[in-house]
C-alpha cells in the first residue's frame, strides 16, 4: 500500500512539478515587474528632477562598467573545427 502511493507521489511530481515550477516563476516575474514599475511612478511623483537625474546617470555609469567588463572579459580557451 505505501508502495503504490509512493509511486502515484512520484508520477504526480513528475507530471504535474515542472508545470508548478513555470506557473511560479513567471507569477514571481509579473510581481516583481508590477511592484518595480509602481515604485517608479510613485518616486517620479515624489523626487525631484535633480535627483531623478542623479540616480539615472548613476546607473547609466554602472552598465557601462558592466558592458565594458564583459568586453573585456577572458574567456575559456576554445579549439575551432576549422583547424
Amino acid at each position: 500500500m505505501i508502495a503504490r502511493g509512493f509511486r502515484f507521489g512520484l508520477l504526480l511530481q513528475f507530471a504535474i512539478g515542472p508545470v508548478c515550477l513555470y506557473v511560479l516563476s513567471v507569477s514571481t516575474t509579473i510581481v516583481f515587474l508590477g511592484a518595480l514599475s509602481f515604485a517608479a511612478s510613485s518616486a517620479r511623483r515624489l523626487l525631484t528632477h535633480n535627483i531623478i537625474f542623479t540616480m539615472n546617470l548613476i546607473v547609466g555609469a554602472v552598465l557601462l562598467v558592466f558592458a565594458i567588463r564583459m568586453l573585456f572579459q577572458q574567456g575559456p580557451d576554445t579549439v575551432s573545427a576549422v583547424e
